[in-house]
């Protein structure tokens, strides 16, 4: 799993990981001050004035726990990988002990390793992605749960949560859990079980939301304004069960989970309370109309995927039977599970598929950058990845513009003190839509070969001769650095150009 720990975040999800990673980063070098108040160097639209941008949404575990490695190494990359890879670890070993609550040690084995072949566990596992910690805390308050340990269980949801609030949903199965594990008959005992596990992680997070609007500034990147997003509409969408069944099945749990999910269905003796196994699916529901929703992207998928390996593991207890019925089971059961290990790498090098056509010149081009610059980037994505990239102050441009609202909008970054402009034209693996899966193996080929898939269809064009963001920028501004893919302009009285 672990290759190449100081590189740079290239994959398919490099804007989220690098988002991330720059939350770390900002911790690992100012210190408590980026605690309180998260930040990326990155300035959002309406907030140019400002030379970061405030996250009043999760804790940025990432720097906290990293930072001490930090204080003793340089390689920052390295040590939020390792502390990725680590509650990936930790996951793994938690689904093996939730599922043994129920279950022998065959089925929860399998289990576990559904878990740990899923695509989405194995990729977000290595990067740094908060959606692998809140999973892990989740996973690890409902096993004390299970177990009646009420202040371990709060705690580590608590702990999930500050690692990212939208795992809150899942606090009603730990919840079940734990009262069913107490044996809670009357109301009362509800009631006081109810608020003594609630009242931490509920205390933690206000405390939490207090500090934050104690000392962040002004920002869009807060919890309101990400459930204001989506509309109701988009239930009625295919493209939304699309990503569902796309993250839970090809990327999630691949043919022998979907094998697990059909046996799960067949009449057995009930192991799990039916309290527990009601409040798992309706807050898996709940999770996915409420959270997914409004943001649908596939990390957002990793807790409900989590719960769906509990009853594929169920499903594989009764598989167990089937291996001792005849040489038919196992033979089919064997070309499942080749299957699975294809998919597997399949859909990982997938996700890990580099959108940077000549990332080398990237480098170079930061080089030439002075410290205390300021960037406009224009690519075909937010610039996340290029506030990392560049390691500078960066604002994104990417919506079309005519030539009036053009040169409107890159007079007043300059009037904001934007000193810089790059244009980056970003590869796209998958292009504007998704693709058959005949394309997806070509790529996967193309890719196990080390050879660079055919990408001009999937280019955004920025650095064109002929595109009106090229055009206006050769116009006004002077080129530092051009390169087919990178073209760095200085929008200040620069030094003679460099090609």
């Amino acid at each position: 799993m672990l290759f190449q720990l100081d590189a740079p975040f290239l994959s398919a999800h490099n804007e989220r990981q690098n988002y991330t990673f720059d939350m770390a980063r900002h911790v690992f070098h100012d210190g408590w001050r980026s605690i309180v108040t998260p930040k990326v160097s990155y300035s959002e639209p309406g907030f140019e004035t400002q030379p970061f941008t405030a996250v009043r949404m999760e804790v940025p575990f990432y720097g906290v726990i990293g930072w001490p490695l930090t204080l003793f190494t340089s390689h920052e990359r390295a040590v939020v990988r390792l502390v990725s890879t680590a509650f990936a670890l930790i996951s793994i070993q938690l689904m093996y002990w939730v599922l043994r609550f129920w279950l022998p040690p065959a089925p929860s084995a399998a289990g576990a390793a559904l878990w740990a072949m899923a695509p989405l566990t194995l990729h977000f596992g290595q990067v740094p992605m908060p959606d692998i910690l809140c999973t892990t805390g989740m996973l690890a308050a409902f096993w004390f749960a299970l177990r009646g340990k009420l202040p371990a269980s709060g705690g580590c949801f608590l702990f999930a949560i500050l690692a990212k609030p939208s795992v809150i949903p899942f606090g009603l199965p730990v919840l079940v859990a734990l009262l069913v594990a107490r044996n809670c008959r009357s109301k009362r005992d509800f009631l006081q079980l109810t608020l003594a596990w609630g009242w931490l992680p509920l205390l933690g997070l206000l405390l939490w939301m207090g500090v934050l609007y104690w000392f962040a500034i002004p920002t869009v990147e807060n919890v309101a304004t990400i459930m204001g997003r989506g509309d109701w509409i988009s239930l009625l969408r295919p493209s939304f069960y699309k990503l569902v069944l796309g993250c839970l099945l090809p990327f999630g749990l691949g043919v022998m989970g979907c094998v697990g999910m059909v046996f799960a269905m067949r009449t057995q003796r009930p192991k799990m309370d039916q309290w527990i196994k009601w409040a798992i699916i309706s807050s898996s529901l709940f999770y996915l109309v409420v959270v997914v929703r409004k943001v649908p992207e596939p990390q957002y998928l990793l807790p409900v995927l989590a719960w769906c390996v509990v009853p594929a593991s169920f499903g594989f207890n009764l598989l167990m039977d089937k291996l001792r019925a005849g040489a038919a089971w196992r033979i089919a059961l064997g070309a499942a599970l080749i299957m699975q290990v294809l998919m597997t790498l399949a859909f990982t090098i997938d996700l890990k598929a580099s959108r940077i056509p000549n990332f080398p010149d990237i480098e170079r081009a930061a080089q030439l950058l002075p410290p205390d610059a300021r960037v406009v980037v224009v690519s075909r994505y937010a610039g996340w990845s290029a506030v990392v990239w560049l390691n500078r102050n960066v604002v994104g441009v990417w919506q079309p513009m005519g030539t009036a609202e053009m040169a409107g909008r890159f007079t007043a970054l300059r009037r904001f003190g934007f000193t810089h402009a790059v244009i980056l034209d970003i590869e796209s693996w998958h292009g504007d839509k998704s693709s058959n899966p005949l394309a997806l193996a070509g790529r996967v080929f193309q890719a196990l070969r080390k050879t660079p898939p055919a990408t001009g269809a999937t280019l955004t064009g920025y650095a064109d001769p002929a595109n009106p963001f090229r055009r206006y920028c050769d116009q006004h501004f002077s080129p530092l650095f051009v390169a087919p893919h990178v073209i760095l302009y200085s929008m200040i009285s620069p030094p003679a150009a460099i090609r």
